[in-house]
């Protein structure tokens, strides 16, 4: 690590301040350019990931959304690197292991890291140009592709508008949470920059103009208004140097003030949410309470609200929430605060009830709160909730770089200090020392007073999506009938232009102009992962080596018999009772013992097989426990206690759990359809691929969705199949433990190992999955979203092939070449892609995509695309290098472990990945000759599944064998 002394000036930068954070091992700088007074942050390192960010103030003055188009139009070609897509370019050829750009309320960020230097350095200059000197003002098609446009070609037709971030939108806002959310924010910052829609609503977006665009970079997008960020061990001279020949061309500028919002008053706001045409809408209305009640500087108030919200909703068993599912008023209900802004605020939620409730709701929630203010907090149970809370602070994932980046603007971006939030040891002090007093009591008292509140009720409507469709056609007939001819003349030659320019391919020059690596920069062989394979007590037992003193990473894996589709649909839930069910004493006994002495006790079911056998399958219920080497004894003691002694008869708690998974899951096919697209179209081509469809897909939701319907006449069967597994497959002879910690000692087994593999009785009894897979379907789902979600998917070993290394070359060929180009930026899908597998596993994917019916087309003429290019002068390396730079991102010790015993699993060897990436770096044009004829074969042969609105799957019904409504 590098030392540097306040007031020392490096490249036009003075030092401001320096100081040790001892929770982050690292020396954190802080920074002031002289000439422009831009901000800039260094976290001094040992940590060989280098991030860089440059973050503005962007405060919104309207719904236009113009900041989140201009965070996707910057990165679309700068002065320095003039090709029409800088960002995918380096997708393509750089080694990083994050890039990307996000646009928040108050702020829009453009953050990178490598753990590459020379890389680190080629992302950042390009970022640098791009924010600072982006081609937008030379160029209007990047905002008419990127944000929003008129699309017409012929007189004749009817005029749709189409974008990136318009039909980005479109999907997001059907989101009923992101809907409350922006009612919530519009009521209770009705005089600041909170009240907008940051990303855009979809109905005002197209007002914004390309003037109004470019006058906003100019006002915002100055040093004046930046804040820089850079951590981890490297060269900051360096990276000041780059930052300095851009900002050394400014004269210090505005800076911007986001104004606190005063106290509101109480209000009411009543809003709809689309549900899909004749969906039941009895008990789906959802009714919000929020309150701002905190400044961007208290973080103690902030993690103890936290707390208090674990305590009061963090269970079914929890008071508040338990008082409000006994009495019937809400299918769910939780708390929480949403930090990250200037002011936070609390949010209080029942989920799927009634308006007509609003009033005894209210009154629920003031009694308990009283009745808990009149005893007292359980400071025992509170302490728990603390210790798990603490735990997960400083159990950072990864990249971490840009977690600490998001917490030093948490406070820098308002004026405050950049460490605050980095330096967490003296809250959580304070915060302990507070349970012996009356803190937690007088804070839970002011978080329920009764001034200030917006209640937003949100009502469910089965013909919104069709009302706001029929608007939009009616809006843009009114519009195209104002036009004289001259302008429909000129709108389709805008249209025309803008086909030219996407036909248009970046020149040599252009293209020579972006920083790449070489196949010589990157390391032979992949990183290995560790693991030393031990039998103990009869069982296999792995370990893996990690970095961090005094914590354990702990799996168990039980592999199960699977019979039937039905019992792998049944097994599939009993993850998510496990921890949420009574045991031999209460679930609030539970919790606490599992938050007090544990820092993570999940429960999954997984699955693995071996390369190229797509016949077979092992099945494994996990328990994965992150725990103080001191607690170890508390995880083997739990893991038992909940896997053996839940109690799975308990209906009067499993019924209300499974209307909240329900729920939950509904919402998740709506805003993320590709994943469950690409799921159903793989399923029948494997029973890997059938396991996962059943356990996480559309089949699942299917299964739950009749369940919680005809749960009186069903839950005797799946609850006797869940009691079957717990009493007869919980054996050693189908254990396999993992651990990931610093030391493997004597006493780490002793106190472990032995005592987990004893606690389970012996049992030669297993027959594993002998479960079927099910025909291909090709499939539509009509869901409430005004854009749409398709996957076409087939299997290369069913296909007759094998897999190679090239396929994860191939698959970013296409997804950042082929796919983006047509798909995404012609078509204007927010996203799309193309994925492949060491299972075999061949998938397209478009995401929030206006018009499936031609990504399909897309899809299917792939093997032309391959074909084109390997008689073009493009290079292939870059590819090669970005593909390699995938298969080792960042990982932390936890999630090595997890790979790593995945690798084990699976026959996964070293030598293998070896040969994998050898594949991968010889591998010439003429290679890809027979991989063309493969997706010739793809295009012609797979399964289809379409997730989207109506009018859509119409369009597409010839190809589908099924339409149905989620």
């Amino acid at each position: 690590m590098e030392n540097y002394q306040v007031n020392e000036i490096l490249h036009g930068f003075q030092i401001e301040r320096k100081r040790e954070i001892p929770e982050q091992k690292g020396i954190l700088y802080e920074l002031t350019h002289i000439k422009t007074k831009a901000k800039l942050v260094y976290l001094s390192t040992d940590d060989k990931n280098k991030h860089f960010s440059v973050t503005f103030k962007t405060l919104p003055e309207n719904d236009t959304g113009v900041f989140h188009i201009l965070e996707h139009s910057v990165l679309c070609g700068s002065d320095k690197y003039p090709v029409k897509e800088p960002f995918v370019e380096l997708l393509k050829s750089s080694m990083n292991t994050f890039l990307n750009a996000m646009t928040f309320p108050d702020k829009t960020m453009y953050p990178v890291s490598s753990k590459n230097e020379q890389d680190f350095l080629n992302l950042t200059d390009v970022y640098l140009d791009a924010v600072f000197k982006p081609a937008i003002y030379h160029n209007k098609k990047i905002f008419e592709q990127e944000g929003w446009h008129y699309e017409l070609r012929d007189q004749g037709d009817e005029v749709v508008y189409k974008g990136v971030v318009f039909n980005e939108m479109k999907g997001a806002t059907s989101s009923i949470d992101t809907m409350i959310d922006n009612e919530l924010m519009r009521a209770l910052y009705p005089d600041n920059a909170y009240q907008y829609i940051s990303g855009g609503d979809p109905k005002a977006i197209p007002t914004l103009t390309y003037e109004e665009f470019l006058h906003n970079h100019q006002k915002y997008y100055h040093p004046s208004n930046s804040y820089f960020y850079i951590e981890g061990d490297l060269h900051i001279e360096a990276v000041l140097k780059k930052i300095a020949h851009y900002l050394d061309a400014y004269e210090e500028g505005e800076s911007f003030d986001l104004p606190d919002q005063a106290v509101v008053p109480n209000t009411t706001v009543r809003s709809y949410y689309p549900v899909a045409k004749g969906e039941e809408t009895k008990e789906k209305t959802q009714i919000t309470f929020g309150k701002v009640v905190a400044s961007f500087d208290e973080i103690q108030k902030i993690l103890a609200i936290n707390i208090l919200s674990d305590y009061l909703t963090g269970s079914n068993d929890a008071p508040l929430k338990k008082a409000i599912l006994d009495a019937h008023l809400a299918q769910d209900f939780y708390t929480a605060i949403t930090d990250g802004i200037k002011q936070p605020f609390f949010v209080v939620s029942a989920v799927n009830t009634e308006e007509k409730r609003l009033i005894e709701i209210k009154k629920i929630i003031r009694q308990v709160i009283d009745e808990i203010l009149e005893k007292g907090i359980n400071k025992t149970q509170l302490e728990a909730s603390l210790n798990q809370l603490e735990f997960t602070t400083r159990d950072v994932s990864e990249p971490k770089g840009l977690m600490h980046n998001l917490l030093v603007l948490s406070s820098q971006l308002y004026g405050g200090d950049p460490a605050l939030y980095l330096s967490y040891e003296a809250p959580l002090k304070a915060l302990r020392e507070a349970l012996s007093t009356h803190y937690y009591e007088d804070l839970l008292q002011s978080l329920f007073e009764d001034h200030g509140v917006a209640t937003v009720v949100m009502v469910p409507d089965d013909r919104l999506s069709e009302r706001m469709a029929e608007e939009e056609k009616e809006r843009l007939a009114v519009i195209k009938s104002s036009w004289d001819q001259e302008t429909l003349k000129q709108v389709i030659a805008e249209n025309e232009a803008l086909d030219a320019w996407h036909e248009t391919p970046d020149t040599p020059e252009a293209l020579a102009t972006i920083p790449k690596l070489s196949l010589s920069d990157l390391k032979d062989q992949p990183e290995e992962l560790k693991t030393n394979v031990q039998t103990i007590d009869g069982v296999t037992v792995l370990t893996h080596p990690s970095p961090i003193d005094g914590i354990v990473y702990f799996n168990a894996y039980f592999k199960l018999d699977v019979a039937s589709h039905e019992d792998l649909s049944a097994y599939s839930y009993l993850p998510n009772l496990l921890g949420s069910l009574p045991t031999k004493r209460s679930l609030m006994e539970l919790l606490y013992d599992m938050k007090a002495n544990t820092g993570r006790l999940t429960f999954d079911i997984g699955s693995t097989s071996i390369p190229g056998d797509l016949d077979h399958v092992e099945v494994y219920l996990m328990a994965k426990a992150s725990v103080l080497k001191s607690k170890v004894g508390d995880a083997v003691r739990l893991i038992k206690e909940v896997l053996t002694e839940t109690d799975l008869t308990n209906k009067d708690y499993i019924q209300p759990l499974l209307l909240q998974i329900y729920d939950d899951f509904r919402n998740d096919i709506i805003g993320n359809g590709h994943r469950y697209a690409m799921r159903k179209a793989m399923s029948s081509y494997s029973k890997e691929a059938f396991f996962n469809e059943v356990v996480d897909g559309l089949d699942a939701y299917d299964y739950l969705a009749d369940l919680v319907k005809n749960f009186d006449e069903k839950s005797d069967g799946f609850i006797a199949k869940l009691v079957d597994l717990q009493k007869h497959q919980l054996t050693r002879n189908r254990l396999i433990l993992s651990m990931t910690t610093s030391q493997v000692d004597e006493a780490l087994i002793n106190t472990l190992i032995k005592p987990f593999i004893a606690d389970y009785p012996d049992s030669m009894n297993y027959s594993g999955a002998t479960y079927e897979t099910e025909k291909p379907v090709n499939l539509g789902v009509v869901i409430p979203n005004g854009v749409s979600y398709a996957a076409l998917a087939n299997n290369l070993y069913r296909l007759g092939h094998n897999y190679h290394g090239i396929w994860i070359v191939i698959s970013t060929l296409l997804s950042y070449n082929y796919l983006w180009n047509e798909v995404r930026v012609k078509g204007g899908a927010y996203g799309t892609g193309f994925s492949s597998g060491a299972l075999g596993t061949l998938a397209y994917y478009s995401y929030r995509d206006p018009d499936v019916a031609s990504a399909i087309q897309t899809y299917e003429h792939s093997g032309d695309f391959i074909r084109a290019f390997m008689e073009s002068d493009e290079d292939l390396d870059q590819y090669i290098i970005s593909s390699v730079a995938k298969l080792e991102p960042l990982r932390t010790p936890r999630t090595y472990g997890d790979v790593a015993d995945g690798n084990y699993l699976r026959h996964i060897t070293y030598d293998y990945e070896c040969a994998r990436r050898d594949e991968m770096m010889k591998m010439k044009k003429e290679d890809l000759a027979s991989f063309a004829e493969i997706l010739d074969q793809l295009g012609k042969d797979h399964t289809l599944c379409i997730i989207g609105h109506k009018e859509e799957l119409d369009r597409c019904a010839e190809q589908l064998d099924d339409i149905r409504t989620l």
